[in-house]
């Protein structure tokens, strides 16, 4: 049997991040889901003891998402704002009958204030020891060595050497494949070839500039993870392609695992 476990979200006039036992899942920014939207998640469960959180209202800037701001486009202040999020388990493609779908919900007035809303579950189904869980707990003194190992990856990008860039990404492409949803990761790892090299060889793309001021890095996961981003949100590893609306981005969490920073989300 092929069980999945998939989030759907719906939120309007408001910003919004979801999040698996402090690791975040999906950031819509304002308008992103107000037709709803989806992700799965198997990737993020642990055996036994879960929860899920939604930071409502979050900040534009992640690293500051459960701060108060001022000011952000897309949200407009004092009007009627609402998010839900609900998560639910499919059982080869259909309802699990033995899983009580998980509901967060909020309605009202947009404030500048961010409010957290969190629910605690069982997934009911055994998972991976995943690797992120092994890694280090880390404070801020650990964050200029996460900058350095992000900026190594740069390298590697700038050098279009896709040999190691694969390496650094086969344990993550592992274990969101075959170990969280039982499919080969074969397919997944050519898609990725195919789009890096693509990013990387073909006239016009380019990758967004890396300098440490241009990137947002914060920790999650109880901190055995460092999450790559940048002020805007959008991912620390991002392609634009010039005069056009194409992009193509990694998403990059980082945890210290053994000893040596590695690429575990």
């Amino acid at each position: 049997m092929t069980t999945r476990y998939i989030l759907r979200t719906q939120a309007s006039n408001l910003r919004c991040e979801l999040r698996i036992n402090d690791v975040p899942v999906a950031l819509y920014a304002p308008g992103e889901a107000a037709g709803g939207a989806e992700v799965p998640v198997n990737e993020f469960l642990l055996a036994g003891a879960n929860q899920l959180s939604a930071i409502v209202g979050a900040h534009p800037q992640p690293s500051r998402a459960r701060e108060a701001w001022t000011t952000q486009p897309g949200v407009v202040l004092g009007q009627p704002a609402a998010f839900k999020a609900e998560l639910l388990r499919e059982d080869d493609n259909q309802p699990s009958a033995g899983f009580q779908p998980l509901r967060l919900a909020w309605q009202g007035v947009t404030e500048p204030r961010p409010q957290v809303l969190e629910q605690a579950f069982n997934a009911g189904v055994s998972t991976p020891r995943w690797a992120y869980t092994q890694a280090t707990a880390l404070g801020p003194e650990a964050m200029p060595g996460a900058m350095a190992a992000l900026q190594q990856l740069r390298t590697l990008l700038e050098q279009k050497n896709e040999a190691a860039l694969l390496q650094l990404l086969a344990l993550k492409l592992e274990e969101v494949s075959r170990q969280a949803y039982g499919v080969p990761s074969e397919p997944l790892r050519a898609g990725l070839q195919r789009a890096l090299r693509r990013s990387l060889a073909e006239p016009g793309w380019q990758l967004l500039p890396m300098a440490p001021e241009a990137l947002d890095l914060r920790l999650v996961g109880q901190g055995r993870l460092v999450e790559c981003l940048r002020p805007d949100g959008r991912h620390a590893v991002t392609f634009v392609k010039e005069g056009s609306t194409q992009s193509f981005f990694l998403p990059v969490m980082l945890g210290l695992l053994q000893g040596r920073w590695q690429i575990l989300r």
